[in-house]
């Protein structure tokens, strides 16, 4: 495969700016990423349908759930769930490295990308993130994890792709033990058992986020073999039953992302 474009995009980025490192690329330049995919695809004359639905970015409008069965799990939305007896928005996401982050759901939203063939759908968590470094402890001996949910996640990286999550239950502590007032106790969850049957894949789905919770690290490869078995179109979301996929919420207008 050629070079993925992110990696073309840290190469011009270190060729144009010497002095920063290619580490530091995103964090100095992530917010022109867009403009320059764009203009990428544009000068590079590439055809694939894909690359250039992705390359202008989604419709304005996007489709929202509050509740949404995947991975083995019914996750609910905190507004939508939290007067409910079962906690079901406790959103746990792992990285390649292994370290977790967790958080809690706070929106479901399926965008629509529009290629010269064909429309192409992805959905996203919207997620409030506990903040990973001071947030979050973790017991070595017993493995137990407590979130702090006054601390949250400082920069805005509210998205995961739906494909990457796990469910996890959070617990308050004792009111009397007045140390752990802020603390919660994490449960994972076990996934419901799903049957054992061919399916094509998730569109625009990656099974590990080396960053969690941003979405700038997905993979667009520039050679479109590459990525053309991983994606493909969706038809309308069926109505949700005990086990099924998700209702479909209100259908609000974002600004175009490019």
């Amino acid at each position: 495969c050629a070079l993925p474009i992110y990696r073309i995009f840290e190469l011009e980025m270190t060729q144009r700016h010497p002095r920063v490192r290619v580490e530091d690329v995103w964090a100095k330049y992530g917010d022109t990423f867009q403009d320059w995919f764009r203009d990428y695809v544009l000068h590079t004359n590439i055809t694939d349908d894909i690359i250039n639905a992705l390359a202008f970015g989604p419709k304005r409008h996007v489709r929202h759930w509050d509740h949404y069965y995947v991975n083995g799990y019914n996750f609910h939305t905190y507004e939508y769930g939290k007067s409910k007896s079962t906690i079901n928005y406790g959103v746990c996401v792992k990285a390649t490295d292994g370290k977790e982050y967790y958080g809690i759901l706070q929106d479901v939203i399926e965008l629509c990308y529009v290629g010269d063939n064909r429309a192409y759908m992805t959905t996203l968590f919207k997620c409030q993130w506990f903040d990973s470094i001071n947030g979050v402890n973790v017991h070595q001996a017993y493995k137990l994890v407590d979130v702090n949910h006054t601390r949250k996640y400082p920069q805005y990286d509210p998205f995961v792709l739906v494909s990457q999550v796990t469910q996890v239950c959070f617990t308050p502590y004792l009111m009397k033990d007045t140390t752990r007032k802020d603390w919660w106790a994490v449960l994972k969850m076990k996934s419901r058992p799903t049957i054992d049957a061919a399916e094509e894949e998730p569109p625009f789905q990656v099974d590990g986020n080396e960053n969690p919770p941003s979405l700038s690290d997905i993979d667009i490869e520039d050679d479109a073999d590459c990525i053309s078995n991983q994606i493909h179109d969706v038809g309308e979301a069926d109505d949700e039953e005990e086990g099924s996929e998700s209702d479909i919420g209100d259908e609000d207008e974002v600004e175009r992302s490019f």
